[in-house]
């Protein structure tokens, strides 16, 4: 083969892979609209959602945004300070916090067993107790509730006013806004998420448990959020998410219907000292099911 020949191969197949390259980048950032008319679309939608017996009666966000990715950090427990700041919440300032108890267990697929999986260390403070698990997660609870003396009801407004006042007082509960709630026999489950420049962040939650006018328990995972990456990308319409999580999903919902379709950022946790999350768009439906569908890939969210 001369040299001439050779370069012009090289040329053609150099082209070809920027052929290919751009064809998969236009459609990650291009999502499905391409292919089909709004029209098409709007049609697919209705179909896919009457197929799934799935019903929703809310208006989509709207589209056409630009984001990137979110780095965070795990956020770094000081318990210590932590277990202060929780007795003179509940217990006031001139009450000295007692002695802390400590027991270690590990957890296991199983539950706790044997030394296997991860440790957990549970901390015991007068009635109260607090358990570390994951980096930047652990469940408080209150072993003994005080006697309510009013019988006045109590809507989920009132609840949400009197845990947003307990949150103003915990500084590592600051940052987490009011999301929405459930209800357990005589307990109102109150859910927060964890908030960023005015964008939910769902990976970091706090899950209240109140019983009338008192906390009986909650779980909390905070995130250290950072930066916004520097490059941004436009993010799949909602109407095409909602059309890919219904391809993915390949299921009946039985007639529950979409409560609320909205953007945040979503990742599972991670065991690292720095990751990114995705722009997601939050699917939640009247049945406490919730999904999570990738704003730039339009994949399902596991």
């Amino acid at each position: 083969m001369d040299l001439s020949r050779a370069k012009t191969v090289l040329i053609i197949t150099f082209l070809l892979l920027n052929i290919f390259l751009l064809y998969h980048i236009f459609e990650n950032e291009a999502g499905t609209s391409d292919f089909f008319s709004q029209e098409e679309n709007i049609t697919r939608l209705e179909e896919a959602l009457d197929e799934a017996e799935l019903a929703i009666d809310i208006p989509l966000p709207r589209g056409g945004m630009r984001c990137a990715y979110l780095v965070v950090e795990p956020w770094r427990i000081e318990e210590e300070k932590l277990i202060a700041e929780l007795w003179n919440v509940f217990e006031g300032e001139e009450r000295a916090l007692p002695e802390v108890l400590i027991e270690s267990s590990y957890i296991s697929q199983n539950g706790i067993g044997t030394e296997v999986g991860e440790e957990v260390f549970t901390y015991y403070f007068g009635d109260y107790e607090i358990a570390f698990r994951d980096e930047g997660s652990f469940a408080f609870e209150r072993q003994s509730i005080p006697e309510d003396e009013s019988e006045d009801e109590f809507t989920v407004e009132d609840h949400v006013e009197i845990a947003e006042d307990y949150i103003e007082q915990i500084s590592f509960m600051q940052g987490f806004s009011y999301d929405f709630y459930k209800m357990n026999e005589d307990q109102v489950i109150l859910y927060f998420s964890q908030e960023f420049e005015g964008f939910p962040l769902y990976t970091g939650y706090l899950e209240l448990f109140m019983k009338r006018e008192h906390i009986e328990k909650f779980h909390l995972y905070r995130l250290q959020p950072r930066e916004f990456a520097e490059q941004t990308r436009e993010i799949i319409p909602p109407s095409n998410a909602l059309l890919r999580f219904l391809e993915a999903h390949r299921g009946g919902f039985s007639g529950a219907e979409i409560v609320e379709f909205s953007l945040g950022y979503y990742s599972q946790k991670y065991d690292a000292d720095r990751w990114e999350i995705p722009p997601v768009w939050r699917i939640r439906l009247n049945n406490g099911e919730i999904y999570y569908i990738n704003a730039f890939t339009g994949s399902l969210e596991r």
